[in-house]
């Protein structure tokens, strides 16, 4: 019996998703989400399957995706302003999503997007779209929240893949909320107040 056929939830564990060639993860604090190690350095990314990750995380430490796929996650911190905008009817059932400490992650494909996407600033921070292409990460499922919730996965769907003119139609009664235009500058870190 491998680790992966253990049936006890209590333990952290990677979920199928994102056992593949192409995903890499980071270790971090156990109900934190700071890492344990200098992250970037790519002696301390883990493939799903390594030794050291799953001994890490069976004692209970937490988990992050740094890269995976051309997935994208929209993170969601403040789930009534995208709900008046009619955005989490193209997310919710349709694609694999976590519930987080204060809110959701919406995993989604998309080749586009390099950079993160932030919905908002300082005390007005709704949400953002981080990409996970090696420059940002996101605790992975089954991780603890600092406030000692657990990331529960409410939707074990495949990841949903988005255009990025399908992303700026689904995001265009928000970005007219917030006075902003468009994904046209995914290119670089965008952070709209």
């Amino acid at each position: 019996m491998s680790f992966y056929d253990i049936e006890d939830k209590s333990h952290i564990h990677i979920p199928s998703h994102f056992c593949k060639e192409g995903f890499r993860f980071i270790k971090l604090l156990p109900y934190d989400k700071r890492p344990i190690e200098k992250w970037k350095d790519p002696n301390n990314q883990y493939s799903w399957n390594d030794d050291a990750l799953i001994h890490y995380m069976h004692a209970g430490g937490n988990y992050a995706i740094v890269f995976g796929e051309d997935i994208c996650v929209l993170d969601v911190d403040n789930e009534n302003t995208f709900k008046s905008c009619n955005i989490l009817e193209y997310f919710e059932g349709c694609t694999f999503t976590v519930k987080t400490g204060r809110g959701k992650h919406f995993y989604f494909k998309n080749n586009a997007i390099e950079k993160k996407f932030v919905f908002g600033g300082g005390q007005n921070h709704i949400g953002e779209i981080i990409p996970l292409s090696g420059r940002y990460y996101i605790v992975g499922p089954g991780s603890y929240h600092p406030n000692g919730r657990r990331y529960e996965i409410i939707s074990d769907d495949s990841f949903k893949y988005f255009t990025l003119d399908e992303l700026n139609e689904i995001f265009y009664s928000l970005f007219k909320k917030l006075n902003h235009v468009n994904f046209s500058g995914v290119g670089y870190d965008s952070y709209y107040r």
